[in-house]
């Protein structure tokens, strides 16, 4: 997961499976007090199906999401103790290779999610099994995970390792960690001429 200030972004990248059982992913599965809408479209109650090429979902109270592929949705209302709401991707039987991704809105409104959804602020860089980076474009602030030695736009890394980067009109602003905890040290370049100011 990548997290903004008003966005968490949800990659994921080779998925792989075999045998008979069906692999999803789990976008929702909360219990609800008020409505639930996919593409502008109220959900009944026990109503179940799939949306095809869906562009967001919003849950009162709860918040939205964004879906950048325009992902075929699977849905369903039900109701138990509670009300709930279920949403998933299907990868299919067997997937190869297989990828997701959305963005969660927490807290925002149907009509604030739908008016994110054609205006979005996130742009996925790469989803991939060696790098997987999304742009805030309106805060120009970039995460980069890459799981092994690679490139992504300006950045070259020689171990994995996770970075943000953002950008001012005059410099960056860099943060890298080691998330494995496993390297003594982790090497980078950017390309560009830089002076550090505080280290």
């Amino acid at each position: 997961w990548f997290m903004f200030d008003e966005e968490i972004v949800a990659l994921g990248a080779d998925i792989n499976a075999t045998g008979d059982a069906e692999v999803i992913t789990v976008v929702e599965n909360h219990k609800i007090s008020g409505d639930a809408y996919i593409d502008g479209n109220k959900i009944a109650a026990y109503e179940s199906g799939k949306k095809e090429t869906a562009s967001w979902a919003a849950i009162e109270g709860i918040g939205g999401y964004y879906f950048p592929k325009r992902n075929h949705l699977n849905y369903k209302k039900v109701f138990n103790t509670n009300d709930y709401f279920e949403i998933w991707i299907s990868h299919g039987n067997a997937p190869v290779a297989e990828t997701y991704e959305y963005v969660l809105l927490p807290a925002k409104s149907k009509e604030e999610t739908q008016a994110y959804a054609a205006n979005p602020a996130i742009e996925i860089i790469s989803n991939t099994k060696n790098i997987q980076a999304v742009r805030h474009v309106v805060q120009d602030i970039s995460g980069y995970i890459f799981w092994e030695i690679g490139v992504c736009e300006d950045i070259e890394v020689y171990n994995p390792m996770a970075i943000m980067l953002r950008k001012y009109e005059s410099k960056i602003c860099l943060a890298f960690s080691d998330p494995t905890h496993n390297q003594r040290k982790i090497e980078f370049r950017i390309r560009g001429q830089y002076k550090i100011e505080d280290q």
